[in-house]
């Protein structure tokens, strides 16, 4: 994703659009912008009083946390079998919340837990000799 454009070039095309009475399409010729940047900064100009980039992004949310280890090591020793959604689904009727599969699979990378599947039962066809 691209990176905003610096607050000063908002701020000079809507001077230069004000001053000078450019049109939208005038201005983000201009200025090499879109039509619909200058129509966002405008209107952010008017509702805030600032042409400011608005945050991108976030923190993302470790929903399983080092809190809830121990939980999760008895949940993966008690359903050792379990696929990622089995002990997703469990985990979230155990603690009422909204962990996804994904996040599921993270946790289980970050504490290094391994979920140890059954060998098969069928019995092996021989061949007869």
């Amino acid at each position: 994703m691209a990176r905003a454009l610096p607050s000063e070039l908002r701020e000079r095309a809507l001077e230069a659009r004000e001053r000078e009475g450019l049109s939208i399409a005038e201005t983000a010729a201009r200025f090499m912008v879109g039509t619909a940047s200058v129509k966002r900064w405008n209107r952010r100009m008017k509702s805030t009083g600032s042409v400011a980039p608005s945050p991108v992004g976030g923190v993302r949310r470790i929903w399983i946390g080092e809190d809830d280890r121990t939980q999760l090591v008895e949940l993966v020793e008690k359903m050792p079998d379990a696929t990622i959604e089995e002990l997703r689904a469990e985990y979230n009727s155990r603690h009422g919340s909204a962990v996804s599969s994904s996040a599921m699979h993270r946790a289980l990378q970050r504490f290094d837990l391994t979920r140890k599947k059954s060998p098969s039962t069928r019995p092996r066809r021989r061949p007869s000799v």
